[in-house]
């Protein structure tokens, strides 16, 4: 069927000739050229409606090379499967599901590491420092109350954020993170995450992170920025009970960083059971692919206390010692009286999953064949992942690099011994709730927060108190502008003197 835009035309046509008024011409000509211009203005708009939004080239390019370039690794920890982990992997058989990324070069890997003098590798260092051009400027992530005041302590400050509640509680949903990392350049500046290293200090000693996630993608986002630097490592194990919505949002973020990557394998992790070391124990499998100096193992509820430059200020005072944290109350028999004999005659200590250790103490745990029996004990305890880190650090004839070689009681009455993690316990009193018997951080607790000496805290819930994680990770970033222009020093002579650090076992004892 012809349009009516050339129906009309043709009339036109057929009767200029005939006709005998040239006002009649004129009109008809001129209501044919506005049919013809409005059906094309529809078509027009009919094409672009129908199309998919448009991605630019490069970002399309991009996302399709890093879906190309994923492998399944075939890591295997035998020694780790435990009965009361879900055989069953959601996730084993879906679209990048649990794969690894391998697009980190050695020349990537040469760029941002140096050995540490106890791997007793010969390195060659740069003649000078390289010149600084990144721009880093404080602000305020909050706007409706001032930080800064409550963290001073101002009574009518905390007042007024207790008033607001949640008025002013904003959260960005799955499928923001989703749509906003189709162009991952525009995500990370959006998001502003510092990509650079910022200091030489900080290049030259890269650090591995693990993080466990099983909800909140927002606050595992806020984490991840808040810890993010090109030269480090990021493991990340999503717990298997994510909804598939949570999961790709977290697909899509890590997508945007070569060096952020999902752990080999997935478990249903239940607090109290083996699961909630496998994951840790197969994060750190999967970072000994690469090269860094410590590693720390997080949760997605718990939120640094320390800039990045500082943390690595705290462990270069270490000088390779392990924080490994162990309870005042040494016989704990009762967690591993149905175990049977302990292997390798080593004495079993309790203490907590949450450590920081250096490299060495980290091949040991996945490649040592003591390590692997011990893991295969530990499956028959009560609560292993507050067992085996613990344990390992402690027992001195092992000969791991870094343990502890001290005495136990001086260590258990030392203040601050060990300042990986900062929990305040329910019986000294919260501000707030609490979660397994540790207090979730509130507004009112930012005055001791910023003074403490640990690298982070645990627990952090944002929608509990969302004033307490604003604030603080406005705090934090601002302290790491002023590290960045050198405006604040960073003593770290109370790090040295930590009774395990100067009772660590190391290569020339």
């Amino acid at each position: 069927m012809r349009s009516r835009k050339f129906a009309l035309v043709e009339f036109c046509l057929r009767h200029t000739i005939s006709t005998k008024y040239a006002s009649f011409v004129l009109l008809c000509f001129i209501l044919a050229t506005f049919v013809v211009r409005w059906e094309t203005l529809m078509t027009r708009i009919h094409i672009y409606n129908s199309q998919e939004p448009e991605i630019p080239i490069e970002i399309h390019k991009r996302q399709r090379q890093y879906l190309s370039n994923q492998t399944k690794i075939s890591y295997k920890i035998s020694e780790i499967n435990s009965n009361k982990v879900t055989e069953k992997n959601k996730y084993a058989d879906a679209k990048l599901k649990f794969k690894e990324k391998t697009n980190l070069t050695e020349k990537y890997q040469a760029k941002y590491y140096q050995a540490a003098p106890w791997e007793r590798i010969n390195t060659k260092k740069e003649s000078k420092d390289e010149p600084e051009n990144y721009i880093l400027s404080k602000k305020r992530f909050v706007k409706s109350v001032n930080c800064a005041k409550i963290i001073r302590g101002s009574t009518s400050e905390i007042t007024k954020s207790a008033d607001l509640g949640n008025d002013y509680l904003t959260v960005l949903t799955p499928s923001y993170y989703i749509r906003k990392t189709a162009n991952c350049d525009a995500f990370i500046n959006s998001r502003e995450y510092i990509t650079d290293t910022l200091s030489r200090e900080e290049k030259e000693f890269p650090l591995a992170y693990s993080i466990l996630v099983y909800k909140s993608v927002y606050q595992f986002e806020r984490l991840l920025r808040s810890i993010y630097r090109p030269q480090n490592f990021y493991c990340i194990h999503a717990d298997m009970k994510m909804s598939d919505d949570d999961y790709d949002a977290v697909r899509y973020i890590i997508s945007c960083f070569d060096n952020v990557f999902f752990s080999s394998k997935a478990y249903n992790v239940a607090w109290g059971t083996f699961s909630v070391l496998a994951a840790d124990l197969t994060c750190m499998t999967n970072l000994l692919k690469y090269k860094w100096k410590y590693f720390i193992n997080l949760t997605g509820q718990e939120f640094p206390l320390k800039t990045n430059r500082e943390i690595v200020k705290i462990l270069k005072s270490f000088n390779g010692a392990n924080d490994v944290h162990i309870e005042t109350k040494l016989n704990w028999e009762e967690r591993w009286e149905k175990a049977g004999p302990v292997p390798d005659k080593i004495t079993p200590f309790k203490g907590s999953v949450h450590v920081a250790v250096n490299r060495n103490f980290a091949q040991f745990v996945i490649r040592n064949a003591t390590s692997i029996r011990l893991m295969n004990w530990l499956k028959r305890t009560d609560i292993p992942d507050e067992l085996f880190f613990t344990t390992l650090n402690h027992n001195p004839h092992l000969r791991i690099p870094g343990s502890f070689t001290g005495d136990l009681k001086k260590k258990n009455s030392f203040k601050n011994g060990d300042v990986a993690r900062y929990k305040k316990w329910q019986t000294s009193g919260c501000t707030g709730q609490e979660h397994h018997g540790i207090c979730i951080a509130s507004v009112k607790d930012l005055q001791v927060l910023e003074r403490r000496p640990e690298m982070f805290v645990n627990k952090i819930i944002w929608d509990y108190d969302h004033y307490a994680m604003d604030c603080l990770e406005e705090l934090i970033y601002n302290r790491t502008v002023d590290g960045y222009n050198e405006n604040t020093q960073f003593d770290t002579k109370e790090y040295s003197n930590l009774y395990f650090v100067r009772n660590a076992l190391r290569h020339d004892k």
